[in-house]
This record gives structure tokens, sequence and C-alpha cells, in this order.
């Protein structure tokens, strides 16, 4: 899962954290909003990819699981560096402790 959130981050994240510190207000928000369905979109093959590993190791019943926490941590991880960029560090502080305490 760590391989598959590192490509995440490559593909979606980095380069959203590089546009938004530099556009507007306005377009940034547009930008985040693909951003985001750009991580569910990529979710699919990439929780594939989980779903087939846990059928591989024999705990096929933990890859629906794994797949979901693969989504809710690539979105909170989305979200997360789109409000860095825009200096929303205190908001950015809240989504990062539920996250924590959660886990």
């Amino acid at each position: 899962m760590l391989f598959l959130n590192s490509v995440h981050a490559s593909v979606i994240v980095y380069p959203l954290t590089v546009i938004t510190a530099t556009s507007e207000s306005e377009e940034s928000k547009s930008r985040i909003s693909g951003a985001l369905v750009l991580t569910l979109l990529l979710s699919l093959p990439l929780g594939l990819v989980v779903v087939g590993a846990a059928v591989f190791v024999g705990a096929p019943e933990l890859g629906l699981m794994a797949w979901l926490a693969l989504i809710c941590w690539q979105l909170q991880e989305t979200a997360r560096r789109a409000l860095m960029a825009r200096f929303s560090c205190r908001k950015a502080l809240i989504g990062d402790a539920i996250s924590y305490l959660c886990q």
C-alpha cells in the first residue's frame, strides 16, 4: 500500500501541490476538485492491486477493507496537500488530527 500511495502522490498530489501554490483561489478550487476526482478514478486500478495482493496471501476478506482504507488515505492526503499549498495549515491540522486518532 505504501508503494501504491507513492504512485498516487507522484501522479496527482505533487503536481497539485505545485500548481495550487502558484494559482489564484478560484482556479485552485477547480484543480483541487479535479484532483479529488482523479484520485477516485486512480483508486480503481490501485484497489484492484490491493485486492489481488490480499487474495494472493490468502486473505481475500481483507482486500475490500484495505481498498477502502487506501481510498480514504489518498483522499485525505490530497485534501491535506491542497490545504498546505494554499497556506491553510490550521485546517490541514484538523484533518491530520482526525486521521491520526482514527489510525
